[in-house]
């Protein structure tokens, strides 16, 4: 799935699924991950220990594979994005969101003008390294397309963001929002108790905001059972465990195998 899909999917009210890649840093994992039926690809660059060079041939691979690729980020700055968004990244996750300004600067670094500062490259391979612009109004279609197709996700995990949640959500060009529970549990003063009332209030603010700003509701999952139960409250982008968890799972396999050697 492309991001025009992606979007065009979560607008008319389809839900979306993708994960996550954390450790493996082999170029081809966004490949795999669209063979098994993923539509998106977060890259872990927060917690994540990619290089640029390595996220840029994910995102490239990615792309040529049918599954979108989105930039879970670590540093708020110009060049940061400005370099993800040349190498083709689809958009990015915005964790530790805290107030509204934040993300309107985030939303002018990766616009163009008349609507952002983002620099325009159209040797760059995000628009395949010239070859799709053939004159002025090539130049001018290629721009209004991208500033309405960076994708844009926030994830809620202050308690800052969730005292400032209408303001943050009153910010036009928000796709999702995504809420982040061990960081926010932390923030609340609950750090690792997942079931506090506190936290699933929290969490219930944010969604009911998003709501009301028509603005798109997703979470990170590891349970089946979770993600079928917030498919009834409204969740549309699931973002389902990652690289590391896929193969944590196989330590109960494992198990089973030692203990029919015994």
């Amino acid at each position: 799935m492309n991001i025009l899909e992606l979007k065009e999917n979560l607008k008319n009210g389809k839900a979306v699924i993708g994960t996550c890649v954390y450790e493996c840093r082999n170029r081809q994992i966004g490949r795999i991950f669209a063979n098994f039926g993923f539509d998106f690809l977060i890259i872990e660059c927060e917690h994540g220990c990619f290089d640029l060079e390595t996220v840029a041939d994910m995102i490239v691979i990615a792309k040529l594979s049918g599954i979108t690729p989105l930039i879970k980020i670590a540093e708020y700055s110009y060049a940061t994005f400005s370099k993800y968004l040349d190498a083709g990244a689809d958009g990015f996750i915005l964790p530790r969101v805290r107030r509204k300004e934040e993300v309107q600067q985030v939303m002018e670094w990766v616009s163009y003008y008349p609507d952002g500062v983002r620099g325009y490259s159209p040797r760059a391979p995000y628009c395949n390294y010239g070859f799709d612009i053939k004159n002025k109004n090539d130049h001018r279609e290629f721009i209004a397309q991208k500033n309405s197709n960076v994708f844009i996700v926030v994830q809620f995990e202050t308690k800052d963001a969730i005292d400032n949640v209408e303001d943050i959500l009153s910010v036009p060009g928000i796709d999702v929002v995504i809420t982040g529970p061990c960081d926010l549990s932390m923030s609340l003063g609950i750090a690792g108790d997942l079931e506090n009332q506190i936290l699933k209030d929290s969490v219930k603010k944010v969604f009911d905001s998003c709501k009301k700003h028509n603005v798109t509701i997703g979470n990170p999952f590891g349970d089946i059972e979770e993600v079928k139960r917030q498919l009834k409250e409204g969740v549309q982008f699931i973002w389902y465990k990652g690289d590391y968890s896929f193969l944590q799972s196989s330590q109960k396999e494992v198990e089973e195998i030692r203990a029919a050697l015994k």
